[in-house]
């Protein structure tokens, strides 16, 4: 990003080169000041409010009830994706069906 604002500090127009000068300042400080010296110094300062919830709540599930929970869905899935396929599959033959019998082409 300060590539890319620093090259509006050689634009022919004045107020681009104070903005441009401007962001990369900001980025500059940002990266080098902000995110590198002040951030990890708060977060030693503030130990007891870093991170939220502080108690981690129980764990309910366990690998073998979401190993069921995966194989009933995926069945689930593949039942309701052949019902869309066949539902699809006799749609289609319809349309082919009226197709012919309009145009007059074929017939049985």
């Amino acid at each position: 990003m300060t590539v890319a604002f620093g090259s509006m500090l050689f634009s022919a127009i004045p107020v681009i080169q104070q903005l441009g000068a401007i962001l990369v300042l900001a980025c500059l400080i940002d990266t080098f000041i902000i995110r590198s010296l002040l951030v990890p110094s708060l977060m030693l300062v503030a130990v007891d409010n870093n991170w939220y919830p502080k108690k981690m709540p129980e764990v309910t599930v366990t690998m073998d009830t979401l190993r069921e929970a995966t194989a009933q869905m995926s069945l689930q899935q593949g039942d309701e994706e052949q019902q869309d396929l066949d539902e699809f599959s006799s749609q289609e033959d319809d349309i082919i069906i009226h197709q012919i019998s309009r145009d007059g082409s074929w017939a049985d």
